[in-house]
């Protein structure tokens, strides 16, 4: 073999190893960027959600305290214990009046009652369940309460 052939030779394996590095390096950033458009569009569901979850929870929000009066006298106790429950998952800071109104506790004074051993069970696991619904929905929205 001639030192020409021989150098057209290691050209073309020097061509073909930087074809396939480049080759490699481009795939590298399309699989990149398809991560961050994936993470991207995996952030606009989560908000999308949240939001249609939000509306959801207002417009049931929005019925129950429209509603009138009732001959039946337990019902307006369910009402309170879903208009409570539907504010926990709002959280205090979106409708800070309502949530004063009906469901009046957040945080610790909700973790206090939970604690508190002279209250009757039923009402502290209602209590603990409606602190975690708010934390739930608190670390849904990303720290938003």
């Amino acid at each position: 073999m001639t030192t020409a052939a021989l150098v057209v030779q290691i050209i073309g394996v020097t061509v073909t190893t930087l074809s396939v590095v480049a080759a490699l390096s481009i795939a590298t950033l399309g699989n990149r960027a398809a991560d961050r458009r994936a993470a991207a569009d995996r952030a606009a569901a989560r908000e999308a959600a949240q939001h249609h979850l939000d509306l959801e929870l207002l417009i049931r929000l929005a019925e129950n305290l429209q509603r009138g009066g009732s001959s039946d006298t337990r019902e307006p106790q369910r009402m309170g214990a879903e208009a409570r429950a539907l504010l926990g998952a709002l959280g205090p800071d979106r409708l800070p009046f309502a949530y004063d109104r009906y469901a009046g506790l957040d945080g610790d004074g909700l973790r206090a009652l939970i604690d508190d051993a002279a209250r009757p069970d039923w009402l502290r696991c209602a209590n603990e369940v409606v602190w975690e619904l708010q934390r739930t929905a608190a670390a849904n929205r990303g720290g938003r309460a």
